[in-house]
C-alpha cells in the first residue's frame, strides 16, 4: 500500500460505529467513506463539497470495478446518501438523519454541492479520543455488511476481543427482523465477513457462542488479530494517481465558493511496514534499492523479526555493525532461536484457540442444534400425534398404562397420554418414539425429512471430533518439538 493510499484514512467516533444503524449499497458506501476521509482534524464545522458527477463516478470505481457507469447511476448514489436514514438512540430519544444535506445539482455543469448533516458533527469532526481509524484501501473488496464488520473489528482490535448480543449486532448491520435462525445469520453474514476480511484486510476474526437464553443464541464473543491480506486489489494502487478533484476542507459560509484542489498522489507502491523497514535500514547505512531488494526477497514479517533480533544482539554488545550483521544473517540463512521460539509460540497459541473453538462447537453448538431439531420435529408432529391418540384410543391407553408402570414416579401426575405429551418436557421426548414405532407409515414422510437433517448434524459432529483429535495431536507434537 503506497503512502497516498495510506493517507486516505477513515476516522469515525466509536459511537458512530457502535450505536448507529444504516443501510447503504456498496457504491454509495465507497463514496461516503471517501468523503469522510476528506474531513480534516481541525474542522470545526462541515465544509461544503463541490463535485462534478464524473468525480463521483471515479470515486465509486476507484479500484477499477465498474460499479457506476452513467450519470443516472451517480444521481442514484447521491439520492441514496441524501435520503437513506442513519439511526441511533440515546436515553430519551430515537434519532434519524441522512448522511448528506442541502444537496444541489447544477443542471448545466453537472456539479453537485452538499454538506454532511450537522447532527453528525460529534461523530466525524475534531475527534481527539474514542475514535477508530482505518485505511479506505481495505474496504474496496468488501460487501456492505463486511465493511461494517471490519469497522467493528478495527474498533475493538486493541482489546483483542469483545462480546456483543445478536440483537445489537443486527441493529448495527441494519438487519433487524432478518435471519431469525442463527445458522442463516452465520451462513449469510458472519462466515462471508470472516472470509472477506481474511482475504482483503489487515484484521481477521473468529467467534464463538458466548451466551444462550431459552436455547436461543443470545450473544457472541469475537476474537481479532492482525492479518496479512491474501489478495490485494492492485488496481487501486494504479488508479490512485487519478484521484478526483475534491473541495478544500476550508471552513466557509454556505454562500461562498470553496476552491478545489487536486489531491497529491505518490506513485510509490510501498506499505506502511515497508516504509518502517526502509527508514530503519537507512539509519544503518543500507541503500534504499538494496533495502527494497531485501523486502522483496525475504518479506516484511521475516525482515522485521530479523531487525529486532539484530537490535537485541547490538544491545548485548555482540554486534559491531548492524548492517554487516544483518546482511550476513540474511545471506547465510541463519535461523535464530528467538525467531523460532516466537514462531512456535504463535503456532501453539493459534492451535489452542482453534481447539477451544472446536470444543465449543462439539459441546454446545451442535448438541444445541440437535435439541432445536428435536423440538421442531415435536412441534411439527404434534397435531398428527394428538390425532392418532384420539383415533386409536385403545392403543393410546395401553401406552399410557405402560408408562405408569415404567415411569411411575412422574407418570402419576398426568391423567392421560395427551396430557403427558402436552405438558411434560420429559414425556415429550419419550412418547413420540413410541408412537412412531406403533404407527410407522403415518410418520414415514416426516421421519425421513428430519432424519436427513439429523444425519447432517451428526456427520458434522463426527467431522469436528476428528478434526479436534488431529489438532490435539498436532499440539502435543509441537510442544514436544
Amino acid at each position: 500500500m503506497n503512502n497516498e493510499m495510506n493517507h486516505i484514512q477513515i476516522k469515525k467516533s466509536n459511537e458512530l460505529i457502535e450505536l448507529t444503524s444504516y443501510n447503504l449499497p456498496k457504491a454509495a458506501s465507497i463514496v461516503l467513506l471517501y468523503l469522510i476521509a476528506q474531513l480534516k482534524d481541525d474542522n470545526s464545522k462541515f465544509p461544503l463539497f463541490d463535485l462534478h458527477y464524473d468525480d463521483i463516478r471515479q470515486i465509486a470505481n476507484l479500484d477499477g470495478k465498474k460499479r457506476v457507469k452513467s450519470k443516472e447511476d451517480v444521481f442514484h448514489i447521491m439520492n441514496q446518501l441524501n435520503t437513506s436514514p442513519i439511526r441511533w438512540e440515546d436515553e430519551r430519544y430515537e434519532h434519524q438523519v441522512v448522511w448528506l444535506t442541502k444537496l444541489r445539482r447544477d443542471k448545466k455543469t453537472g456539479r453537485f454541492s452538499f454538506y454532511f448533516h450537522p447532527d453528525l458533527k460529534k461523530y466525524l469532526l475534531q475527534l481527539k479520543s474514542h475514535f477508530t481509524k482505518y485505511s479506505l484501501f481495505y474496504t474496496f473488496s468488501l460487501s456492505p455488511n463486511s465493511i461494517k464488520m471490519y469497522e467493528l473489528m478495527k474498533r475493538y482490535q486493541f482489546k483483542g476481543s469483545f462480546v456483543i448480543t445478536i440483537e445489537k449486532l443486527k441493529f448495527q448491520l441494519a438487519l433487524q427482523g432478518r435471519y431469525e435462525r442463527f445458522q442463516d445469520f452465520k451462513r449469510r453474514v458472519l462466515t462471508p465477513a470472516q472470509e472477506e476480511l481474511s482475504k482483503f484486510t489487515d484484521v481477521k476474526f473468529k467467534f464463538k457462542v458466548e451466551e444462550k437464553i431459552n436455547r436461543r443464541i443470545h450473544s457472541l464473543k469475537f476474537f481479532m488479530s492482525e492479518n496479512v491480506p491474501k489478495q490485494l486489489p492492485s488496481e487501486v494502487l494504479e488508479l490512485m494517481e487519478d484521484a478526483p478533484i475534491m473541495t478544500s476542507p476550508n471552513e466557509q459560509e454556505e454562500s461562498e465558493q470553496i476552491p478545489s484542489e487536486q489531491i497529491e498522489t505518490n506513485p510509490s507502491n510501498i506499505s506502511n511496514e515497508h516504509t518502517i523497514i526502509l527508514n530503519e535500514l537507512s539509519k544503518w547505512g543500507i541503500a534504499e534499492n538494496k533495502a527494497k531488494q531485501y523486502i522483496q526477497q525475504y518479506g516484511t514479517i521475516h525482515l522485521s523479526s530479523t531487525i529486532e533480533y539484530v537490535e537485541q544482539k547490538a544491545k548485548l554488545g555482540k554486534v559491531e555493525s548492524k548492517a554487516g550483521f544483518l546482511i550476513e544473517f540474511l545471506q547465510q540463512g541463519w535461523k535464530s532461536d528467538i525467531l523460532e521460539n516466537k514462531h512456535q509460540q504463535q503456532q501453539i497459541k493459534n492451535l489452542v484457540f482453534d481447539i477451544n473453538l472446536l470444543k465449543n462447537e462439539i459441546e454446545k453448538v451442535l448438541p444445541d442444534l440437535l435439541s432445536e431439531l428435536e423440538q421442531k420435529e415435536y412441534e411439527a408432529n404434534l397435531p398428527l400425534m394428538l390425532q392418532l391418540i384420539n383415533t386409536h384410543r385403545q392403543v393410546a391407553d395401553s401406552i399410557y398404562q405402560d408408562l405408569q408402570t415404567t415411569h411411575s414416579i412422574f407418570a402419576k401426575y398426568y391423567n392421560s397420554l395427551e396430557q403427558m405429551l402436552m405438558e411434560s418436557v420429559s414425556f415429550q421426548k419419550i412418547v413420540p418414539p413410541i408412537l412412531r414405532q406403533k404407527f410407522p407409515k403415518e410418520f414415514e414422510m416426516s421421519t425421513r425429512a428430519f432424519e436427513k437433517k439429523r444425519e447432517k448434524i451428526l456427520s458434522e459432529l463426527t467431522q469436528k471430533k476428528n478434526k479436534l483429535k488431529s489438532l490435539e495431536q498436532e499440539l502435543i507434537s509441537l510442544k514436544k518439538a
